[in-house]
């Protein structure tokens, strides 16, 4: 729960203890307006919720997961982890949220008639007759043809199912969602205006319509700028655009010499970190050819903190580390291992643990070190303090994806607040790393070329 739905709980008890609840049933003792005040809040925060629950429920029926449910000052939403693949699946999961609201509409509206005829108490009865309202206009608000409202939704499964595509049918969803804010945006600001020249209007009223159109407005073209990337990065896989051979640190070195040999020589915000005494075939930098480091300082600007395998080749550590034909990683990845098997489940393309507890086996990648790791420890710790340990006490372990992971499935995991880069993984081989700006880099190149071809 955003923290802006306390706002709208405190609003909506105080509006309807103070004003709505008095003029309606102005007999009953300000205790009881603000009891029932309270309760109108409280099924109204119950109502969004199974509207958003409803969603949530059907379109994991059709196989979409949802990661989370989040009630904010304008409503809720559901996110989830893909976007429908078929106008079908589009169509009954838009159509869940105000079938639900429905649903209330008349449990709500069966209990006010109850109480009604029972000649029950007032106070009561108004309550579930406001509560019956408030779900019709949330039916009404919803079912508005405009993305990404639940009617524009609707709206582009129609469109999508019988154009066949997804980019015409989520534009024109588009063009009606912004259309239906701006027109929000306009209402607001004449009620705005009409208040403060001619004292006619809401204030309060007019603010609220804005920015309703305003988000709704912001919403719409988030929508159509994630489709478009959908459709750019469709098909590719993370080994096309990922880092290959990144520069790599020693589990055994302390922090004052990971600051002065690496982030001071090279221009990177962090480091995978191999497990010292592992044999990890190819994950150093050593012998890396000229040409490779010429491709890729091309596609990646000095000033990034992509990698681009600058690793001296002179480097007796990481030739150890990479020996032609090791016994050792033959060892480690045997064909039939069950433990490789346990690690990197085959229907799975994403690792998200790189140092399963319950294991001794590992893959010769410790983690991940970045500058924010460092920054958590005291200055005077720096040297007696290893990377190792660093990895050691992280919360989490740096995810890890195979070279032929779709993009699209990885971009979840390198948004805000989550990962900061991805480490490629080829069984036990460290392949490369990917960051968000590997990715992004990619989406305005291919943008730029025009290779995002209508579906």
């Amino acid at each position: 729960m955003d923290w802006s739905w306390i706002v709208v709980f405190a609003l909506v008890s105080f509006s309807l203890s103070q004003a709505y609840f008095p003029s309606v049933y102005p007999d009953s003792p300000p205790l009881f307006h603000w009891l029932t005040g309270i309760a109108g809040a409280l099924f109204l925060f119950l109502s969004i919720l199974l509207h958003e629950l409803s969603h949530s429920l059907v379109a994991r029926w059709t196989g979409i997961s949802i990661s989370d449910i989040t009630l904010f000052i304008f409503g809720g939403v559901a996110r989830m982890e893909d976007e429908p693949e078929t106008p079908l699946q589009e169509f009954w999961i838009a159509l869940a949220g105000p079938g639900m609201s429905l649903v209330l509409v008349l449990l709500f509206g069966g209990i006010f008639l109850s109480i009604k005829l029972l000649h029950g108490n007032g106070l009561i009865e108004q309550l579930f007759w406001y509560l019956a309202l408030i779900n019709v206009f949330v039916i009404i608000f919803n079912i508005v043809p405009g993305f990404p409202l639940d009617g524009g939704r609707i709206l582009r499964s129609i469109i999508w199912y019988f154009s066949g595509s997804i980019y015409t049918s989520t534009r024109i969803a588009v063009i009606m969602g912004r259309g239906f804010g701006y027109l929000l945006i306009l209402l607001g600001l004449y009620q705005v205006f009409s208040a403060l020249i001619e004292g006619t209007g809401s204030l309060l009223n007019g603010a609220w319509f804005a920015f309703i159109g305003h988000y709704l407005n912001r919403s719409a073209k988030i929508s159509m700028d994630n489709i478009y990337i959908s459709m750019i990065v469709a098909d590719s896989k993370v080994e096309e655009i990922m880092t290959p051979s990144p520069v790599t640190v020693n589990s055994d070195i302390n922090l004052e010499e990971l600051v002065t040999d690496y982030f001071l020589t090279y221009s990177f915000n962090g480091y995978p970190v191999l497990e010292v005494g592992r044999q990890n075939s190819d994950v150093s930098n050593s012998g890396v050819e000229s040409s490779e480091i010429d491709n890729q300082t091309a596609l990646q600007p000095p000033t990034s903190d992509i990698q681009t395998a600058l690793q001296p080749p002179t480097s007796d550590v990481q030739t150890a580390l990479r020996p032609p034909t090791s016994d050792v990683q033959t060892a480690l990845q045997p064909p039939t291992s069950d433990v490789q098997t346990a690690l990197r489940p085959p229907t799975s393309d994403v690792q998200t643990d790189l140092r399963p507890p319950t294991s001794d086996v590992q893959t010769g990648v410790l983690g991940y070190i970045s500058l924010d790791d460092i920054k958590r420890i005291p200055r005077e710790k720096w040297k007696e303090t290893t990377t190792e340990e660093i990895i050691r006490t992280q919360t989490g372990s740096c995810p890890s994806v195979h070279p032929r992971t779709e993009i699209k499935k990885t971009m979840r995991l390198l948004s805000p607040g989550k990962a900061d880069c991805l480490l490629v993984l080829d069984g036990y081989r460290l392949a490369g790393i990917l960051t968000y700006k590997d990715i992004s880099r990619f989406i305005t190149i291919k943008a730029m070329m025009g290779t995002a071809e209508e579906k």
